[in-house]
């Protein structure tokens, strides 16, 4: 059985992956749900998912994370906020990095595309949270820059 992090569960992308995860009971488990403020739909969610782990996030780690995807020669999008849209390019670019990230790295992170944001400006949507180190962020920067070619 695969454990799924769930990273912006309260929000509808997280929603439409806890679905999916719902929906097969027998190949996935919400092991960690994360959100951003929202901790009364974050406490719904854990009485419905039992996770091993529930974050939400912690204000002090957006700029460590946001810094390291520039370092890594990402663009990320600025704001103080812990929802980090990485801009990818194309629809198709931001697919095969989101699938690359989950099989290859273990990574949940959501690629979308047009028609939800303009042609040509996919992204991939990255949430920090409370319970990252310095650790899980150098980790998570160096898978994006992998499959980022």
């Amino acid at each position: 059985m695969r454990q799924v992090a769930v990273l912006g569960a309260t929000g509808s992308i997280g929603g439409s992956a806890l679905d999916v995860i719902a929906r097969h009971p027998d190949r996935l488990r919400a092991s960690v749900l994360a959100a951003g403020r929202q901790v009364d739909a974050l406490l719904d969610l854990c009485r419905r998912h039992r996770p091993r782990h529930a974050v939400i996030a912690d204000p002090a780690g957006f700029a460590a994370l946001r810094d390291g995807l520039r370092e890594a020669g990402l663009d990320p999008l600025p704001g103080p906020t812990a929802i980090v849209p990485i801009i990818v390019g194309e629809t198709a670019r931001a697919g095969r990095m989101s699938g690359e990230l989950r099989e290859e790295h273990g990574v949940l992170v959501t690629g979308f595309g047009y028609p939800v944001v303009p042609e040509g400006t996919a992204r991939l949507r990255i949430q920090a949270n409370a319970a990252m180190t310095d650790a899980n962020v150098a980790a998570l920067v160096k898978a994006i820059v992998a499959v980022a070619r």
